[in-house]
Formats: C-alpha cells, structure tokens, sequence
C-alpha cells in the first residue's frame, strides 16, 4: 500500500465520521430554555421572539409560534 492510498483511506474514514456527527446534531433536539427579556417575559430560544402569557396556568409562558414542520413549538417557561 502506498503512501497514497493510505490518505485515501484517512480521508475517507473522516469524511464518514464527519457525516456521523453532523447527522447526530441534527438528530438531537434543542435543549436550551428560554431566556429572559429586558422586560422579564421569557424569550423563545428556537424563535428569538417573547413568548405568550398563559391563559391557564398563572406565571407560566409559551411559545405560540410554528416549526418548520408545522406543529406548534414546544418551548414553556
């Protein structure tokens, strides 16, 4: 085996663990919460925007916006 088929084969072993971690960051969702505005209502950490006050559970938020799928984020504060 020559010295060129030896980094072939390097590179090819890191493109494909290359495309294993990108595919597992995109497997893993989003573990961040919300953060807090100047004005103290939480911030959406997917969306950037404030979220909604809760019209059930007194001091609780959400976030009211759409995914790209096209269900409703999941994000609570």
């Amino acid at each position: 085996m020559d010295e060129l088929e030896r980094l072939e084969q390097a590179v090819a072993r890191l493109e494909l663990a290359l495309e294993k971690l990108i595919f597992q960051a995109k497997a893993q969702p989003v573990k961040s919460g919300p953060t807090k505005s100047s004005n103290g209502i939480p911030v959406c950490s997917l969306h950037g925007k404030a979220m909604f006050t809760s019209k059930f559970k007194e001091g609780q938020y959400y976030c009211g916006f759409k995914l790209d799928d096209g269900t409703y984020c999941k994000q609570k504060a």
